[in-house]
């Protein structure tokens, strides 16, 4: 019976950790994911919030997406793998590869941080691979 209770216990605790995607985090990612695979700059530039959008030029912001669809191609899909101090946490899935992507959304829901990291496979607690 104190097994029982005892994996009842940590099933509970690691249910409990799972974070889960919030929604105003699920909209902007398929709202990015849409600007950017049409090339709506414009579109993505409305998305940005005041504070980003007057320190971005536009020919910056289109220089950085022009740089990454040669490389990568569209973007298939968002997967979150969760939040912390710095943003949502993502990996991208595009055409031709992955990269990590942190999110960060201001009391707006417009995007205050957009930053592309390196695709690092992580390897869970349990010894496999992460499922991007």
């Amino acid at each position: 019976m104190r097994l029982l209770f005892f994996l009842f216990a940590i099933l509970l605790t690691q249910a409990a950790s799972a974070q889960v995607e919030p929604l105003s985090y699920k909209a902007a990612t398929r709202e990015l994911k849409q600007a950017y695979n049409e090339g709506s700059y414009t579109k993505f530039r409305m998305m940005l919030s005041d504070l980003v959008e007057n320190e971005i030029p536009m020919q910056e912001l289109a220089a950085v997406f022009d740089a990454l669809k040669p490389t990568y191609g569209q973007i298939s899909s968002f997967h979150f793998l969760g939040l912390d101090t710095q943003g949502a946490r993502y990996t991208v899935r595009f055409q031709k590869g992955a990269l990590d992507v942190v999110v960060l959304l201001d009391d707006s829901n417009k995007v205050l941080r957009l930053e592309f990291e390196r695709y690092r496979e992580l390897i869970n607690p349990a010894g496999t691979k992460r499922k991007p």
